[in-house]
């Protein structure tokens, strides 16, 4: 969990730091809007991607064939109780701060829903629009327009009521609805509240634009100069007429529209850029831990001498398996060799949850690749399947503490055989 949020705040500040050099500047809201939405999204995604599509699987490679027990779950409080888990500590604090993000968005609705039922439903410039005695400023959520009764005789009212219903029009309440739920998910990431400003500053700044085409600049400028202070909002999720910085709103209303075809297209190339580097690191590492769960059969070089008709005495090395004929099936393959104690047992008895793994939260399925020889030993382990050493680890020593088995066999006579023991690490 702590490595995705990480990934997620290195891919959402690259967007951040691509959209204040290439789109914040200029008028191109409609494309800083669709930024903002689309590289938040991607942020949250791609970091869950693991480029498995582009890797070859183990098992193609080197199949493996061998007689498979039955997997042993290890649950944590089989083995160690007494240390302190701090990936749960972790995980408690962002359900703690996941909760409150929800609990602000559902008082929100229910502040609005509270609103609109004591508030008057008029007819206003052929507008409809909510006028309320509980509410000191203009804001607009969804397809409402929330008006103060004590506005309803202000000249400005016109042009408020053409604000607020230039954000319905436009669907702003999506992307506020959007980012609240955005910021509750993510709210570990700091760039999450940089990109929920910027959304409702981008808002702001196209609403202005299209009003501003209806109306005079000049006269909306001087609207919004003979305003009164803002005051604040009952809830997050709206927008309000009064929105500062208000010189901020000004300049841009005033400044010149450009030619944003070079900005587009570098937006555009930095940003699939950046989601091709981070498939093709995580690619790589998954490409990584999958060689981890490769084995090749331990092999040990034999030298032969070879006398040939014409008396010429060859010497060659070829290569022989350290045990010869081993066998994956058999009439009656090995059995566990412990009197009443089964082998589920002996696992939990003498394998322990490795610290580091519990400290990182780690579990996962480990499978042992290892050879029961005719004469009852266990040999040639390894680890076919896992990607957390410690956990490798702690399984490989444990199959080395292994009593002896009963061997398998074949045509009455006992034979090598095969085996894989799975063992699931489970918190």
């Amino acid at each position: 969990m702590i490595l995705y949020f990480l990934k997620t705040i290195i891919v959402l500040g690259i967007f951040a730091l691509l959209f204040g050099l290439l789109l914040k500047p200029y008028k191109s809201f409609k494309w800083n809007r669709r930024y903002l939405v689309i590289t938040s999204l991607l942020a949250l995604i791609l970091p869950l991607i693991h480029g498995e599509g582009a890797v070859i699987s183990a098992s193609t490679i080197t199949p493996q064939l061998y007689y498979t027990l039955e997997t042993i779950k290890l649950f944590e409080s089989q083995v160690q109780d007494t240390e302190l888990d701090y990936g749960k500590i972790i995980f408690g604090l962002y359900l703690v701060g996941l909760l409150w993000g929800l609990a602000r968005i559902t008082l929100g609705y229910w502040i609005l829903h509270r609103i609109k039922l004591n508030a008057t439903l008029q007819n206003v410039h052929g507008s409809l629009i909510y006028a309320s005695h509980d509410i000191e400023t203009p804001f607009s959520f969804r397809t409402n327009i929330y008006i103060p009764a004590s506005f309803l005789d202000k000249p400005i009212l016109p042009t408020v009521i053409m604000h607020e219903q230039m954000h319905i029009n436009l669907h702003h309440s999506r992307d506020k609805i959007y980012f609240s739920f955005l910021q509750a998910i993510l709210w570990l990431n700091p760039f999450i509240y940089l990109y929920h400003k910027e959304s409702e500053r981008v808002h702001e700044f196209e609403v202005d634009e299209k009003v501003s085409v209806q109306t005079s600049t000049d006269v909306y400028v001087e609207n919004l100069l003979r305003a009164n202070l803002p005051q604040q909002v009952p809830t997050l999720l709206v927008h309000q007429f009064f929105h500062h910085p208000l010189k901020t709103r000004i300049t841009m209303l005033y400044s010149k529209s450009k030619n944003m075809f070079m900005q587009k297209a570098s937006i555009i190339l930095s940003a699939l850029f950046v989601c091709l580097c981070l498939l093709c690191l995580q690619s790589f590492g998954y490409k990584k831990e999958k060689h981890k769960m490769l084995t090749a059969k331990p092999i040990i070089p034999v030298t032969v001498t070879v006398k040939r008709d014409n008396g010429e005495i060859v010497t060659m090395i070829i290569h022989k398996d350290i045990i010869d004929s081993v066998y994956e099936t058999a009439d009656m393959t090995p059995e566990f060799d412990m009197g009443k104690t089964s082998i589920t047992d002996f696992v939990i008895k003498n394998l322990a949850y490795p610290d580091n793994a519990k400290r990182g939260k780690i579990q996962e399925r480990v499978i042992i690749e290892f050879v029961v020889d005719k004469n009852a030993d266990t040999q040639e382990i390894e680890v076919i399947k896992g990607i957390d050493e410690n956990l490798s680890l702690a399984a490989k020593q444990l199959v080395k503490k292994f009593p002896r088995w009963k061997p398998a066999m074949l045509d009455g006579k006992p034979v090598n055989m095969k085996m894989a023991l799975p063992i699931e690490f489970k918190l």
